[in-house]
């Protein structure tokens, strides 16, 4: 039971790292958007906020929320 549990929990740990990788490749394209001195970097820049926002809360919990906040970004804009 013990060593089961143990490779569930890794195998959780490891899903979270990856998502995580991927929102933080998904966001960089948004942070270079923002540091280029355009129009659309203003529209951009609140969702970054939201975004940065959210991964500055402690790491574990943020994961679903994030990705919460994300589609939910989608459909408000």
């Amino acid at each position: 039971y013990t060593s089961l549990s143990w490779s569930a929990l890794r195998q959780v740990s490891i899903t979270l790292v990856f998502r995580e990788a991927l929102i933080i490749k998904s966001i960089h394209p948004y942070i270079l958007i923002a540091s280029s001195p355009t129009i659309s970097s203003f529209l951009a820049i609140p969702r970054i906020v939201v975004m940065l926002g959210m991964a500055a809360i402690p790491r574990r919990p943020a994961i679903p929320w994030m990705v919460a906040l994300g589609g939910m970004a989608h459909h408000v804009t």
